[in-house]
């Protein structure tokens, strides 16, 4: 009885107003611009498995709300013109990375009879890409003495440790193990992704009352009363200290393990200056290039969704007020239950809370 009350009540939702798929672009395109740009500063380990495990998620929910056949396309489109508004300075290969996704996901989804595979297939072939551009991209810029230094540093150490050990190749071990995270993070995000409409439905049917109650102005007078506390600074925060202790760490090991000959030291300081070269010339003469072709692109396309784009933008701010209320509210929780109940929550109220008329 409450489960067909809850179906009736999406689909009245839906039919009526029309913005299942509009809302969920919006925290889409508020995920890549804000989430990503705040690890992209701080420069968090596998920030592009967790942008990349957002999309996935957006992209299926997208799929399953919609009725148009090129949904997904249009959304992607209208994400990647907002990260260029929103984040002007985010690298070309962030937005192509953006494109890949949207346009594997359509390609998934043409047809929608297995929604669970399509989702699952998404999170392991956009994790995988994230995966091999971040190795091809060293690769082109350090060149393959970044690998053959590290397969000596990692001989040398074993031979410490092991001195009857065979050589073993660490650089393979190093990109297998981060490929391996990528894929576990992608399986993981094709398997949320497939379920969520389930626990969607779930949680309608448990929380009625809350979904129809939710309101952001409280939570808007909470916030703006609350601005006044002061910022960590970032060698405080837990990313900082992470950088920092690495960083230290790494450099009492090159003194421990004096381990590079004198033809060792020439090939690495050959490949400091090819990758000084490289970058140089890629942000001197190719990114600007491609970052004034990619905006010609983004002129062209922003007059056809000038209403879209307005729209979405328009939602950030109370985007932001649901995200940080959510996450205040699952404190109770912890770990995986914690994330769990804040994505569940946060899309659900979202889709079928009136928050854009208060």
């Amino acid at each position: 009885m409450h489960q067909k009350k809850a179906e009736e009540n999406t689909r009245h939702f839906i039919i009526n107003n029309l913005s299942a798929v509009n809302r969920i672009t919006a925290l889409w395109a508020f995920s890549e611009a804000a989430f990503g740009g705040v690890l992209h500063a701080f420069r968090i380990p596998f920030s592009g498995l967790f942008i990349c495990g957002a999309a996935v998620i957006f992209i299926s929910l997208i799929a399953h709300f919609s009725e148009r056949r090129w949904e997904i396309v249009r959304s992607t489109l209208i994400v990647v013109l907002v990260k260029v508004i929103i984040s002007p300075n985010t690298p070309v290969n962030a937005h192509f990375a953006v494109l890949i996704q949207g346009m594997l996901g359509q390609l998934l989804f043409l047809t929608k009879r297995f929604p669970g595979t399509s989702s699952l297939l998404l999170g392991i072939l956009a994790s995988s890409y994230s995966a091999v551009q971040k190795v091809v991209v060293l690769t082109i810029v350090f060149g393959f003495t970044l690998w053959e230094s590290l397969d000596q540093f990692g001989e040398s150490v074993m031979k410490i440790f092991f001195p009857h050990s065979t050589g073993i190749r660490i650089s393979l071990l190093i990109i297998g193990i981060y490929s391996a995270i990528h894929m576990a993070g992608g399986i993981a995000s094709g398997i949320i992704a497939g379920r969520l409409p389930i626990w969607m439905k779930k949680f309608i049917t448990e929380n009625e009352k809350e979904i129809n109650s939710f309101s952001l102005k409280e939570i808007e007078e909470k916030n703006n009363k609350s601005k006044g506390k002061s910022k960590r600074r970032w060698w405080k925060r837990p990313s900082g200290i992470l950088i920092l202790s690495f960083s230290v760490i790494f450099a009492l090991l090159t003194y421990i393990f004096p381990f590079f000959g004198k033809n060792t030291i020439s090939e690495v300081i050959i490949m400091i200056i090819r990758s000084v070269l490289i970058v140089f010339l890629w942000f001197t003469f190719a990114a600007p290039y491609l970052l004034k072709l990619f905006r010609k692109f983004v002129e062209k396309k922003k007059n056809i969704y000038t209403t879209e784009i307005n729209n979405v933008i328009i939602l950030f701010p109370r985007l932001r007020y649901l995200v940080n209320e959510n996450w205040k509210r699952s404190d109770s929780l912890k770990g995986l239950k914690r994330i769990k109940h804040f994505v569940i929550t946060t899309i659900t109220i979202l889709i079928f809370s009136d928050i854009e008329t208060e």
